[in-house]
């Protein structure tokens, strides 16, 4: 960055308090050079597409974890289909998943794990049933 320059208004970065003005409030983009103005909007349009994304995911998965509460309710999903279940929406790295499947579903993460062992335990597998792998939530949280 060039000394004295502001990149993005709005967000001119830790330490730096860029003079107010009107370009700013609005949080366009000033005292850039034109050939730097159309890579600070491109960036812009990205993190909109994140945004836009990220909104897209966590309600895809309140989806699936609403049909997941049903089949559950129903007795159509074992104990080993939920820590898988679980163990997927983690994958995806979303901010608050555990806290979202706390509020949808009747059990926790712990619950699950105990119940995935119980069962491996009666049809005499050695070790855990779910590869060796605990529910990260298991160990912090209770169950419902």
């Amino acid at each position: 960055m060039i000394p004295g320059r502001t990149v993005i208004a709005g967000d001119p970065g830790p330490g730096c308090l860029p003079p107010k003005s009107p370009e700013r409030e609005s949080g366009s983009v000033v005292n850039l050079p034109d050939t730097l103005q159309a890579s600070v909007q491109h960036i812009g349009l990205l993190q909109d597409k994140r945004r836009r994304l990220t909104a897209a995911l966590v309600g895809a998965e309140l989806q699936f974890l609403v049909a997941l509460r049903r089949e559950y309710e129903a007795g159509g999903v074992s104990w080993t289909e939920l820590a898988d279940a679980y163990r997927a929406l983690l994958a995806g790295n979303l901010r608050g998943t555990h806290a979202r499947w706390m509020a949808t579903m009747p059990v926790g993460p712990k619950r699950i794990n105990a119940n995935v062992e119980r069962e491996a335990a009666r049809a005499g597998y050695v070790g855990r049933a779910s590869g060796g792998r605990r529910l990260a939530g298991g160990r912090a949280r209770s169950s419902r």
